[in-house]
């Protein structure tokens, strides 16, 4: 019955739909110079984020480490870090407008890596050789360039 928490793909591409419907309604909003929704949004960009966060986590126990061996893998990961950052600033800062970015920024980038199935490339070896430090540092550079 829960078969899609053990598979990848269905949940990228349930954070995919919840990013985009956020950057959606958030244009809509601002369009029409609406300021109502703001905790929903921020629990829905929540909620796409862990659920991006599941599916990298899948990944990674398929493969025994971080999922950076393709180019899909990779921008799931500066996507879901640049999520991340939004998501730790906005309590202290209120950055409606880059709420609106971010979701949208994750939307497009998702979108992009989920409409290419040939950047989803299977890779027989693990990408940094087994070496856990390297594959940290690898894991935080692209963390940084997500944020």
């Amino acid at each position: 019955m829960l078969d899609w928490l053990t598979d990848d793909m269905p949940l990228l591409y349930l954070s995919t739909a919840i990013y985009t419907g956020v950057f959606l309604l958030s244009l809509g909003q601002l369009i029409r110079t609406e300021r109502y929704g703001r905790p929903l949004k921020y629990i829905a960009l929540w909620g796409a984020f862990i659920v991006q966060f599941m599916a990298l986590s899948v990944r990674g126990k398929e493969i025994g480490g971080c999922p950076l061996g393709n180019p899909m893998e990779i921008i799931q990961f500066l996507t879901w870090s640049a999520v991340f950052l939004f998501l730790v600033t906005f309590p202290f800062y209120r950055l409606n407008l880059l709420g609106i970015f971010v979701s949208g920024f994750a939307s497009v980038l998702n979108i992009i890596s989920l409409a290419v199935p040939s950047w989803d490339y299977p890779y027989e070896d693990r990408v940094f050789g087994g070496n856990p430090w390297i594959e940290l540092h690898a894991a935080l550079a692209m963390f940084s360039y997500g944020m």
